[in-house]
């Protein structure tokens, strides 16, 4: 295929991309279910109307709804100290969280329990963890 033929099919493509109906997902039946932690990753990115560094945990999958993984995570940002090492303080929310789970370090956290809950943001409920 020649390269004109090509940026026209990819322009085609992207022209054919739009919004869809996905499934609605009612997380009620998932809040107070157990589930193991399976990632902890550091991020960059927008927090709390900044840019930095923040951690995502996630849960295994609880269940599978219409193809879609249903899991539990949570965000907690990093803060960076006056030598710019990048960390969080003992009582920050990530800081309380590794010592209700017994964690000195973030790799601890993979493979503990977590009960499952539900927040609210922008009118919308997400799947969490306390």
């Amino acid at each position: 295929m020649s390269e004109n033929k090509e940026k026209d099919q990819e322009e085609q493509n992207l022209n054919e991309i739009g919004k869809i109906e996905l499934p609605q997902i009612d997380i009620k039946p998932y809040i107070g279910k157990t589930a193991l932690i399976e990632t902890v990753s550091i991020k960059d990115g927008k927090f709390n109307d900044s840019t930095s560094k923040y951690v995502l945990i996630t849960t295994v999958p609880i269940d599978s709804v219409s193809g879609i993984d249903i899991t539990a995570s949570r965000i907690f940002g990093l803060q960076t100290d006056k030598d710019g090492k990048v960390g969080f303080g003992e009582n920050t929310k990530l800081g309380e969280f590794m010592d209700k789970m017994k964690c000195s370090s973030l790799n601890e956290l993979r493979g503990k329990e977590v009960i499952c809950q539900s927040i609210t943001k922008n009118k919308k409920d997400f799947l969490t963890f306390n």
